[in-house]
């Protein structure tokens, strides 16, 4: 199990480190465990992209909230600070699936997506 964390994880910066152009983005779908590891990694943004209720009912340690369903939440992302990545999740996954084109609009090079959300999280 330690040399499939290693794996992904030097493959997640093996990632990062070939994607030297800014205007590039990349994404890329993680499970549960390779989300938990990642997010201990220097420079990394984790976002929360469920609504302020959600949020405080429960969420990843250190994560900054972000309302998918705010009115400004595509300016909100812009206004971000801008980290080598982002992981982005929300409850089951389809917010945040659908929150990948507004990072990449906002500037974000590598964007890991949490499959299953926050519940798949939080169940593992």
């Amino acid at each position: 199990m330690k040399i499939k964390r290693l794996a992904s994880s030097g493959l997640f910066f093996l990632l990062i480190a070939c994607s030297n152009n800014s205007s590039t983005s990349t994404h890329t779908d993680i499970d549960a465990t390779t989300f938990d590891t990642w997010r201990q990694s220097p420079n990394v943004l984790v976002l929360d992209v469920r609504t302020p209720d959600e949020f405080a009912a429960g969420h990843v340690e250190g994560a900054l909230n972000v309302d998918y369903y705010a009115s400004d939440f595509e300016n909100q992302l812009k206004n971000l600070p801008k980290k080598d990545t982002v992981l982005v999740y929300c409850a089951s996954g389809r917010r945040s699936s659908a929150s990948v084109e507004a990072l990449k609009k906002a500037g974000f090079t590598y964007i890991g997506n949490l499959t299953g959300g926050y519940n798949n999280y939080k169940n593992r």
